[in-house]
């Protein structure tokens, strides 16, 4: 069974909520170590990086999605007006609604409820074309950063490994969007230079390790 990432942790701890869940729905999953083998702040990163993946059948991205809005939809009653959500402004909250997937269930439904109050509503088929929307937001490819590109080629011609896997990376990686589809995250001009990195830097790693044979065979 291929199982997917549904969510990221930065420990096991934070996705008891989410195990507990499966496991009383009869949800299979996988917990998977991410945490980076290397110091991460070489590349920019933190020590505040993802180090849990947890992952479940594509298929069952909807079901799980249903089920933590129906937890959320509870957790609205225990919730009083002093939430900070009260303090935000009508643009705000509709942003939120737009903009599901980058915010809690509970905000969610919550924004939503706040508007109602202030007899903003909106329609099923509204709420469905915000979705729609913000898919194929996620769906856009973007371009590769220039500098990280130079550097690619650089290390390509001189056949480094680097160079290499940046042009697998560019030309290959797919990201994982909110319904649990897998899309190029580069556009199509990023994922030719990427193939084009990835075969100059094969090609002149080839010719340095034949030449090197052929350097200790003449010798």
């Amino acid at each position: 069974m291929d199982f997917v990432t549904f969510n990221k942790y930065k420990s096991q701890k934070e996705a008891l909520n989410l195990i507990d869940l499966l496991n009383v729905n009869g949800i299979e999953y996988l917990l998977d170590d991410i945490a980076p083998a290397y110091d991460i702040s070489i590349t920019g990163g933190t020590a505040l990086a993802d180090k849990v993946a947890l992952k479940i059948h594509p298929d069952n991205f909807v079901k799980v999605n249903h089920l933590l809005e129906d937890i959320a939809l509870n957790d609205l009653e225990f919730i009083n007006k002093d939430h900070y959500l009260y303090n935000f402004s009508n643009e705000e909250l509709i942003d939120i609604i737009a903009n599901f997937d980058e915010w809690s269930k509970t905000d969610y439904l919550l924004a939503k409820k706040i508007l109602q109050e202030k007899d903003i509503k909106f329609t099923d088929e509204e709420i469905h074309n915000f979705r729609i929307k913000k898919i194929e937001q996620l769906k856009q490819a973007v371009s590769g950063r220039k500098t990280w590109i130079i550097i690619g080629f650089m290390t390509a011609i001189i056949g480094g490994v680097l160079g290499i896997w940046m042009g697998i990376h560019y030309y290959n990686f797919k990201k994982r969007i909110v319904t649990g589809e897998r899309v190029y995250a580069y556009d199509n001009n990023t994922r030719k230079l990427g193939k084009r990195m990835f075969t100059i830097g094969i090609i002149t790693h080839l010719i340095i390790i034949f030449g090197f044979v052929f350097y200790v065979l003449l010798k």
